[in-house]
């Protein structure tokens, strides 16, 4: 039986100029992804919100992850 292996991981939903969108990176815990937010030069401001995801952890074997 394989088991799989999830991590959380955290995006913030940002506003600029009105408009929504996700921001491309991810963090691995909050304080990261608002560290990453400051880098790309954006205000905290302008999170809406920061919302965890569910990321699946594969072995990965030279390029490409197993497909089985």
């Amino acid at each position: 039986m394989v088991k799989e292996m999830f991590k959380t991981k955290f995006r913030a939903i940002m506003n600029v100029n009105g408009k929504e969108f996700t921001l491309a990176k991810s963090g691995n815990t909050e304080q990261s992804l608002i560290k990453i937010v400051k880098e790309a030069g954006m205000k905290l401001s302008q999170i809406v919100k920061i919302e965890p995801f569910q990321v699946l952890v594969e072995k990965t074997r030279g390029k490409s992850p197993r497909k089985f």
